[in-house]
């Protein structure tokens, strides 16, 4: 039987953030450190995992790179902090692609999951036993299990095992609520959402027939998520789905001429049953929104990006939002700050008076000197209110960073 997981990324919890004059951004990795050209440590890391520690401040961070190590196919990785917690370092974990024809999975797409006894659980987007990486089919679910040597790798299924690819492909972010199973997204072919166990294999749940699906989350015995096109305006929907399978559109993105287009990313969820999340595209200013949904579909935008000429405010956020105990919401954007394809990390400030929210957006960091695009993602918060993240390239030897943020 699976055991409980903790889900790191996608599940909402309090956190303390301590007040500070100005945000201290640390660098606290460079990939393609250790091997030159080759970059054996990896390159282009994704998605971070945080385990918190004995100092405050500084957990063990685990996470997957998509490129480089010793295949150029992906490494899952861990950094762990020195005794004092000022400096990290970096361990490989795992190779991808080590077998022939990556039978054991190729470029990991998701953020690691761990259990009580440190095993880590994640997907690669291809590989596996029946993969055709040209045309981006296959991909793993795979479990890393420690050991005396280190860590070694258990594929638990291959995609594309049925006629078309019919139980999907390309699979992304996975999350583990406690019941026993994975639920998890693909976003090739039909695009589809999932459920697997390692008693019981794979079911589709749902195939949404080319509007592919993003990362999906778990409350009161359902799913929820966004799909990134599709719905009546062709702009994407938010969709709550019954582990039946039976799927409810709560709101059609599209609807106004100020209304989000494209939502990206995870959905966070927060008290009763507000949905928050963001869009790359649409909005007042068509540079991208945070917008709220309600339980009962009823949308808010939060906030429109580029309302500060030009663009100085942040474009096209990406990836979710991660949230405080006050409220404020955190996450990335793409483009904008310090120039056209930059990128910042951002806070929308809540207050509240007489009843009604509001926001203020915040830049906490403008993204620079990566030759163009940063290409930063992978925000998560930790106990006592830092946020870390990564970015795909840039960094000491241009392999892309794990960067820590105080706000």
């Amino acid at each position: 039987m699976l055991r409980t997981l903790a889900l790191g990324l996608l599940v909402l919890a309090c956190f303390t953030v301590g007040a500070a004059a100005s945000p201290i951004f640390t660098t606290l990795y460079s990939f393609c450190s250790q091997g030159g050209s080759a970059c054996t440590d990896g390159a282009r890391p994704a998605y971070l995992l945080l385990q918190e520690g004995t100092i405050p401040g500084a957990p063990v961070i685990f996470g997957v790179a998509q490129n480089g190590g010793a295949t150029q196919h992906g490494v899952a990785f861990e950094l762990a902090p020195n005794a004092s917690g000022t400096a990290y370092s970096e361990s490989v974990l795992d190779n991808f692609c080590i077998l022939s024809n990556c039978v054991d999975g190729a470029f990991p797409g998701s953020p690691l999951l761990i259990d009580g006894l440190g095993d880590l659980y994640g997907t690669t987007s291809l590989g596996g036993a029946n993969p055709n990486l040209m045309a981006g089919e296959g991909g793993t679910i795979f479990e890393l299990i420690p050991g005396a040597g280190g860590y070694s790798e258990r594929v638990l299924y291959s995609f594309c095992s049925l006629a078309d690819c019919a139980d999907g492909s390309f699979p992304g972010w996975l999350i583990a609520p406690g019941d026993g199973g994975f639920y998890g997204t693909t976003t090739n072919g039909a695009g589809t959402v999932f459920r697997f166990s390692v008693s019981g294999g794979e079911t589709v749940l749902h195939s949404f027939h080319g509007t592919f699906p993003n990362p999906v989350g778990f409350a009161a015995g359902r799913l929820y998520g966004s799909t990134r096109g599709g719905g009546a305006n062709k702009a994407g929907t938010v969709f709550r789905l019954s582990l039946a399978g039976r799927k409810t559109v709560l709101h059609d993105f599209g609807s106004s001429p100020a209304d989000g287009v494209s939502p990206v990313g995870p959905l966070l969820r927060g008290k009763r049953g507000r949905l928050y999340g963001t869009t790359d595209q649409g909005g007042a200013n068509r540079s991208g929104t945070v917008f709220t949904i309600s339980r009962t579909g009823s949308e808010k935008i939060l906030y429109d990006f580029c309302s500060r000429t030009p663009c100085r405010d942040g474009a096209q956020p990406v990836g979710g939002l991660v949230m405080d105990e006050r409220g404020d919401l955190y996450g990335i954007t793409n483009a904008g700050g310090a120039g056209a394809f930059g990128g910042t990390v951002f806070e929308l400030v809540r207050s509240e008076f007489g009843g009604v929210v509001a926001y203020t957006e915040r830049v906490l960091y403008k993204f620079s000197g990566c030759g163009g695009n940063c290409e930063p993602g992978g925000l998560v918060i930790d106990a006592s209110g830092n946020l870390y993240g990564v970015t795909a390239v840039g960094g000491a030897t241009g392999g892309g960073t794990v960067f820590k943020l105080t706000p």
